[in-house]
């Protein structure tokens, strides 16, 4: 009688924790809950993904995680993912972080030593309503073309004139 409960219980614990995938596209992304379709042994069942505070994604296919039973119930599923079979193919160091999407290679990588990088594959968008400031000992911009945008006073470039006061570009034509 004791080992039959007692095999019992350590079958509910066994099951507590399960590695699982994410056999299908995400069910519904509209909802406050993000729901996905998970295989694990065989079985596939819908499950609600939970993320970190402040972090949330729509991970592909295919992603693997953690499925865990809340409160021991088989209905009651959270999956949280954390690897995928693509990768980011950065070799980290001890204290070293990666935050970005292994599914476009663009992320953030926080060094051990303090520097931070940013990659990405295409546009890099920085949005701010209110006022950026930028304190460094030497700032390099390496670019085929530099648009400072406008308003606010001109800049000189190297090859640049000054002429009353106002910035002209090399190659301006000042006799207009």
């Amino acid at each position: 009688m004791i080992n039959e409960e007692f095999d019992e219980i350590l079958i509910l614990l066994r099951n507590l924790i399960k590695r699982a995938y994410i056999s299908k596209e995400i069910i519904n992304n509209s909802e406050p809950y993000l729901k996905a379709q998970v295989t694990y042994f065989d079985k596939t069942t819908n499950a609600e993904m939970i993320f970190p505070y402040g972090m949330q994604a729509i991970p592909p296919k295919e992603t693997i995680g953690l499925l865990l039973n809340i409160l021991g119930y088989e209905d009651n599923l959270v999956f949280i993912p954390y690897a995928q079979n693509e990768r980011f193919k950065i070799l980290l160091a001890e204290g070293e972080v990666v935050i970005g999407s292994p599914k476009s290679s663009s992320y953030i990588y926080f060094k051990s030593n303090g520097e931070i990088n940013i990659e990405s594959k295409e546009k890099l968008t920085i949005n701010v309503n209110g006022d950026v400031e930028l304190k460094a000992n030497n700032v390099k911009i390496d670019a085929k073309k530099t648009d400072l945008g406008v308003g606010g006073k001109k800049i000189a470039l190297d090859g640049d004139s000054v002429i009353d006061s106002k910035v002209v570009a090399s190659g301006t034509n000042t006799s207009i």
